[in-house]
């Protein structure tokens, strides 16, 4: 049973890490060029990579259901079920993207004034939230296919995809940000342009490969028009908690950045440079956390309940030695990646304070983030995951507003008292897993 768990979890959380890793890239390759033209061009596209965050949670909320349904219909073998989660989660995610793209394309400049008051960053970030938005129609599609190709264990085309992507985005955005190979120097728009351009390149990848190559699901178009009222239930009764408690979290987490843009312009600047590395290293926590709701769910699937409460307490060993040694890489990495940019020196001291906060953080997180979105809601344990997560990361938001605009405290000790919620998250989730209670079973004989 011991090489047969560590097995899966290396085969399914190396890839996906690495996948996610790559995908966080093509965003994370806006910013740090972007970083070389100054702190209102970085702090621009910062703030319009948080309103693609926000709604990058709504697409994970509504594919979360999807594999929560599709990893234990997978371990009972049922490729149907899986065929018609897959159409009923692609509808979903057609229409969020449309939504999220006529508001960038109809309000970009209202949606900019809810981060920051600055006239000049506010004027860049609605460039480039303006030729981004049809990019966000792709990404939910793509996404949407490889996170249910991930419940079934098939992994690497996401990573082949996103490698791809990730060299094409820094090709174009060298070229339109920097106006190289004759074409104009376009700063944040050059980086909108080299997004799109990305975005659209992994939607036509995904669906060559879904239509021609894949073999476990085995999707066609035609199911597009599949109907099945029994799943729509599931979907609705198992996804509305996940997709509520996304975007509630989504929401959160952007008011943290609302907090620290009303702070200063700086504060956004030094915030958005250690946020690169966090989310790279958050890559690899979503990986152990994608693997760990793959293996619980599947789990659960062929009705071995007791293996899975002896998977779940071996998966939080290894939580503490991912947060540990993730931690330890921010502080390795510190120097350098703060030295990349061309920012002042008083932008410059406050990243550096921002990362040791983001270490600490990123230790409790890489405990605490795939004990929820692994364990719990690979066990079925969506209403207890989705109270737990929302109702602390909302419950330290006043406090961090009081901390910002009554006590004054420095930026990065506001962000500090704002993630404490990480810490009564854990404690209340362990609490959960003291007996098999969180263990539920989600699929159907009849479909």
């Amino acid at each position: 049973m011991k090489r047969t768990f560590y097995t899966m979890l290396w085969t399914i959380g190396l890839p996906v890490a690495l996948q996610n890793l790559i995908s966080t890239s093509v965003n994370l390759m806006d910013t740090l060029m972007v970083g070389r033209l100054g702190e209102s061009a970085l702090s621009a596209v910062s703030i319009a990579n948080q309103i693609f965050f926000f709604y990058s949670i709504s697409i994970f909320g509504i594919t979360s259901a999807a594999v929560i349904l599709c990893s234990q219909y997978w371990g009972s073998k049922k490729v149907q079920a899986i065929q018609k989660v897959l159409t009923l989660s692609l509808r979903l995610a057609a229409v969020a993207g449309a939504v999220f793209a006529m508001l960038l394309l109809l309000i970009p400049k209202q949606l900019m004034c809810l981060f920051t008051p600055d006239a000049a960053v506010i004027e860049m970030g609605v460039g480039y939230l303006r030729i981004v938005a049809v990019a966000y129609l792709f990404y939910g599609l793509t996404t949407t296919c490889l996170m249910v190709l991930r419940s079934v264990e098939d992994v690497k085309i996401a990573m082949c995809i996103y490698s791809l992507s990730v060299v094409v985005n820094i090709f174009f955005n060298y070229m339109f940000i920097f106006g190289k190979f004759g074409a104009p120097a376009l700063g944040v728009a050059g980086a909108a342009m080299g997004t799109l351009i990305a975005r659209s390149l992994e939607f036509v990848i995904m669906l060559i490969y879904m239509l021609r190559v894949e073999n476990k699901i085995r999707y066609r178009l035609f199911m597009l028009g599949q109907v099945e009222s029994v799943l729509l239930k599931d979907m609705i009764h198992y996804g509305t908690p996940v997709m509520i408690n996304e975007l509630l979290w989504g929401a959160a987490h952007s008011l943290h950045l609302i907090i620290l843009g009303h702070m200063s312009v700086d504060a956004v600047a030094a915030n958005s440079i250690c946020s690169v590395i966090y989310q790279m290293t958050l890559s690899f926590v979503i990986g152990v956390s994608s693997a760990s709701a793959v293996i619980i769910g599947k789990t659960v699937g062929q009705g071995d309940l007791s293996q899975t409460s002896q998977y779940a307490h071996k998966l939080l060993r290894v939580y503490f030695v991912v947060g540990l040694a993730l931690a330890g890489l921010i502080l390795l990495l510190r120097e350098p990646m703060v030295q990349f940019y061309k920012i002042a020196p008083e932008t410059a001291a406050m990243a550096q304070q921002f990362m040791l906060v983001y270490a600490v953080v990123m230790f409790c997180t890489g405990f605490c983030h795939p004990l929820i979105t692994g364990i719990l809601r690979g066990g079925g344990d969506i209403m207890y995951a989705a109270v737990t997560d929302v109702g602390c990361l909302w419950m330290f938001l006043p406090i961090g507003a009081v901390a910002a605009f009554l006590l004054q405290l420095e930026p990065p000790l506001v962000y500090f008292v704002l993630r404490l919620e990480i810490v009564l998250k854990t404690v209340l989730c362990l609490f959960r897993l003291r007996n098999d209670n969180w263990i539920h079973v989600v699929t159907r004989d009849n479909v």
